[in-house]
């Protein structure tokens, strides 16, 4: 069955993260299927401008492989924008003739307005990232009229204000050389102002309309954006963030590595709102003890955000827009996770303030709704919306042999336990008759049959010698009866009778003696064979020294 949804990818590039979010519009419905985080090294980033290539290639790289490998799909564009600090606007005028003699103004001369608008560049340095017409005006003879839509008008020229939103040129080229340079390659469907995407996932049509101002904090840098009249009026990027929040309550000797987690846990933006003050330990170990107490945190965040704020006036100021924004303004961005940032803003701009979350005309599969509660994303689900509302989709393939990957644990489970359970079903049925011989033969039958069978001749000669040398005759009389027709044997067993008889002479005594020694020293050798030939021997030299020979005696084995 072929996939009915179009796909949108989206990449946001801040100052402390990488995200990547991946969208589908299915019956004019938006859904937020996926979005992915990576940390960037705060060496990647500097006021929004591309510092070290390699880091934030590696970092877009993980994102993208992530966001493909849980979804099972395979991009090769993205819509984005960039942030930097030179992000900035300005205003041009233009116009054109009406076509139509009878000054009737057509979709053609409206576009022919927009085509000269295009045409022209900026200088020092500066590219134009967005055209936006402020406001037409249709010029007849009895005046100027300023209209939204002059489709339909009549007159003899038609004008508009465009603002221009501008960024750095070689930061544009430097970050777009750095998505052309990853493997396999990631171009830029869209690329344009980033302070422009959050207000679409945050401000809804009547705060656009009615004037409102958006505000994304992030670690660098603070994108403002103000619209009025449902029309995007002013974009600019200002080079301070929440970062710079950090890098004061490092000058306290706070540890860099627990600062974010202090801010975000301890922090908030009003000094006055704590009631019970604390102390807040943050050393690097027990014996160095480093703390901080809650009002202190407070007052540092707030001295800093206050910095900001005066930023943001002078920027309303210079828009022309400061008593025109009657829903006051919206926080969003990482930085708007502070508490009580939102009371802290208002008593400094004197109007309203909320923190928003970016849920406005958008879903999320089951179990994903937190994506849609955090202010950081707002960015990034904006992108999403500028391109549904541009029809811009993006080339996803959507690669259904890698579904299964998208579920790792659950598919290793499946796979895992079927070849388990076959060996525990194959392995009954096949050794059913030979199950018992195999069990016994390594337990029961090796040690209890193979070893009696090797043990008589082994062991017994053993434990021949030894009862020999305690003076037990009785047990070499015994293992001697298995032969009982050797004449040889006979005779020396009599002799040896006699001797172990006689117990009154010296030579048997010493030859005892010596024998039992020797015996001990044999023992001590762990050798029985080389005992027996010693008995032996002594016996020979003993009774028959001229006439038995060895050949003989071999046989008493």
């Amino acid at each position: 069955m072929m996939e009915k949804k179009q796909y949108i990818v989206a990449l946001d590039l801040g100052g402390s993260s990488v995200k990547i979010a991946l969208g589908s519009v299915n019956d004019d419905l938006l859904t937020v299927e996926d979005i992915v985080c990576k940390e960037l090294a705060a060496n990647g980033m500097n006021r929004g401008a591309i510092n070290n290539r390699q880091v934030v290639s590696n970092a877009i790289r993980n994102a993208v492989d992530e966001l493909e490998h849980r979804n099972g799909i395979r991009i090769s564009d993205v819509h984005t924008g960039v942030s930097d600090k030179d992000i900035k606007c300005a205003t041009h005028d233009y116009h054109v003739y009406i076509s139509h003699s009878d000054g009737e103004i057509a979709r053609e001369d409206v576009n022919k307005l927009h085509d000269g608008m295009y045409n022209v560049t900026a200088e020092n340095n500066a590219r134009i990232l967005e055209r936006i017409p402020q406001i037409y005006r249709v010029y007849k003879p009895e005046g100027v009229s300023e209209v939204s839509d002059p489709v339909g008008c009549f007159g003899k020229k038609l004008g508009a204000t465009f603002t221009f939103v501008l960024g750095n040129d070689n930061m544009i080229v430097r970050y777009e050389n750095t998505l052309a340079g990853l493997s396999p390659k990631l171009s830029a469907r869209t690329l344009t102002a980033g302070p422009m995407f959050a207000v679409q996932a945050t401000a809804i049509e009547d705060e656009i309309e009615m004037g409102v101002v958006v505000l994304d904090i992030g670690r660098d840098t603070t994108d403002l954006c103000i619209c009025k009249d449902g029309i995007v009026r002013y974009v600019r990027t200002i080079p301070i963030g929440s970062g710079d929040i950090n890098t004061d309550i490092r000058g306290f000797g706070i540890p860099e590595s627990k600062v974010e987690s202090i801010k975000r846990n301890h922090g908030q933006a009003l000094a006055d709102e704590i009631k019970e003050d604390a102390t807040i330990k943050a050393g690097p170990s027990r014996k160095q003890s480093i703390s901080i107490s809650r009002k202190a945190l407070a007052t540092i965040i707030e001295y800093r955000l206050k910095d900001i704020v005066r930023y943001v006036k002078e920027e309303i100021r210079d828009s022309g827009y400061m008593d025109k924004l009657q829903c006051g303004v919206l926080l969003t961005g990482g930085g708007a996770n502070l508490v009580n940032i939102d009371k802290m803003f208002e008593r400094e701009l004197g109007m309203e303030v909320r923190v928003a979350q970016p849920n406005l005309h958008v879903v999320t599969p089951e179990g994903k709704e937190e994506l849609l509660e955090k202010p950081e994303f707002a960015t990034v689900i904006g992108m999403l919306h500028n391109a549904k509302a541009k029809a811009l989709y993006n080339s996803v393939e959507v690669i259904r042999s890698m579904q299964p990957v998208v579920t790792p644990a659950v598919q290793e489970e499946e796979v895992v336990r079927p070849v388990e359970s076959k060996p525990t079903v194959e392995v009954k049925p096949k050794p059913v008759t030979p199950s018992h011989p195999v069990e016994k033969s390594p337990v029961v039958e090796k040690p209890v049959v193979e070893k009696p069978i090797e043990q008589p001749k082994v062991e017994q000669p053993k434990e021949e010698v030894k009862e020999q040398a305690t003076d037990e005759p009785s047990a070499a009389t015994t293992h001697n009866s298995e032969s009982p027709k050797n004449p040889i044997v006979d005779s020396i067993r009599g002799k040896v009778n006699e001797l172990r008889g006689g117990g009154s002479s010296e030579s048997a005594e010493e030859s005892h003696d010596e024998e039992q020694k020797q015996e001990e020293s044999d023992e001590d050798k762990n050798s029985w064979r080389g005992r027996l030939r010693h008995w032996r021997d002594k016996i020979r030299d003993a009774v028959f020294p001229e006439t038995v020979e060895d050949d003989d005696i071999s046989s008493f084995h």
